[in-house]
Formats: C-alpha cells, structure tokens, sequence
C-alpha cells in the first residue's frame, strides 16, 4: 500500500498492517504514490516528492521541484535502495510484461520515463515519452494491447506552461491561497502508448460531467476502470 504519509505498508489476509518504509538516505518519504510488484516479490514505488505531501501537490507541480525518486523494497531481505531520481513530481509506475523495464510518470514535466531492469542496460533510464497533452497520473500495463495505459489527471495549461522559464514566479503562484491558482479543466483523458512510447489511443471526454480527473486507468475482460481523488465511486467504459 501506498499511503502519502505512512510510507509503503502492507496488509495481511486478517488486517493487520505492517510499516515497511518511511524513508531513504536519511531524506522522509513525503509523498509515497504508487508502486508495481514483480513475480519475485520486489516493489518498485514512487516518492512523488521531497517537499510537499497530498494536501500541498498543486504547490509541488507549480514550484516545479525536482525532488522525486524511485525506490525499490525487497520484502525477503528488508533492502531499500534508491534506484533513480530528479523527477518533477514521480507518479505512476508500471512493469513490462516480461518485466525487462518499468516505466515512471514525471507528472511536473508532462514525459514518461523507461528504467531498464535486466540487460546490458539495467539501472539506465531514458526517456519514454516527452511532451504529453496533460498531467501523467498512474500507469498501468495492458497485456491485451501490449502497450501502457496513462491517466491524463488534465490537459496542460499555457499559462503554467508559461511560467517554465520563470521559476520565482512560480513559486509566487504557488503560495497563492487555493481560490486564485490555476484550476484544472473537466476533462477526462486516457492514453495509451506502446512498448516504444508512441502515443496509439486516446479517449476523452470534455463536459462539465465528466469523471475527472482520472487518476488511474485499470483493464479487464474489455472494459477500462477510473478512479479519481477527487469523485465519489469508479467509472468505466467498454473498450473497442
């Protein structure tokens, strides 16, 4: 489990629940966001950053931090490593089929990233996919279509966009009280990209009762499940 602020837990059958990790290298996880498991137990997860937690995202996203990491826990040892870092805001995280790779969401810089796991260039990480249309949210592998799917939380913005090369105002922006920063449209956006990162499906829905944002995008048996952090309940549509 992922838990913003406890760390990376987990539950038994019964319950109960067990504190695997609250940090690394002596820096406190702020904001554990999302993980992938291998078939030999191994949990890749995201610390999204260093800063801000749950409550404080928007402010993370605004000031442009790059203080994200992804970390790796063996359960069968207890090992904790840090396996890459520098990301704007590290989100999502999901393994390959034949888990030879992950791939990470930076949602402050709109790009997926490839970290490699076995091979000649295992720890190496290049970049995936650049320029998203929106904010990458969780990641989630199909297996039927061989490819990622990527939750768009919402579509870029110019005028934060505009604010790139500009990073104390940023920072000005961001300690704005809530009402006046920029809002995020209601939109709802899913992507999905094959084993190359080329963008070869979307779906969207742009109307004021849209199920957005979509936080996370989950196939089965040839529907597309959503949740969201900030709507009541799932929602779902079939593929086709």
């Amino acid at each position: 489990i992922c838990d913003a602020h406890a760390g990376l837990l987990a539950m038994d059958a019964a319950g109960k629940v067990e504190t695997l990790a609250t940090g690394q290298g002596g820096v406190p996880f702020r904001f554990v966001d999302d993980l992938a498991i291998t078939r030999d137990g191994a949990i890749y997860f995201s610390d999204a950053s260093a800063r801000h937690s749950i409550e404080r995202f928007t402010e993370d996203l605004l000031e442009h931090q790059t203080t994200g990491r992804l970390l790796k826990y063996v359960p069968a040892t207890k090992e904790l490593t840090r396996i890459a870092e520098g990301f704007s805001f590290t989100n999502g995280v999901a393994l390959s089929g034949d888990e030879s790779f992950l791939v990470v969401a930076e949602t402050g810089a709109y790009r997926l990233w490839r970290v490699w796991l076995t091979g000649e260039r295992a720890g190496q990480k290049e970049l995936f996919t650049d320029a998203l249309p929106g904010f990458p949210d969780n990641v989630r592998w199909s297996p039927t279509r061989n490819g990622f799917w990527v939750a768009i939380g919402s579509p870029r913005k110019p005028e934060i966009d505009l604010l790139a090369a500009w990073p104390n105002v940023r920072r000005i922006v961001a300690a704005l009280p809530k009402f006046l920063q920029p809002k995020p449209d209601r939109f709802s956006y899913v992507l999905l990209v094959d084993l190359q990162g080329k963008p070869v499906e979307s779906f969207q829905r742009d109307d004021g009762g849209s199920y957005s944002p979509v936080a996370c995008a989950t196939e089965h048996e040839g529907w597309l499940y959503l949740g969201s952090f900030a709507r009541e309940g799932v929602a779902r549509f079939k593929l086709p």
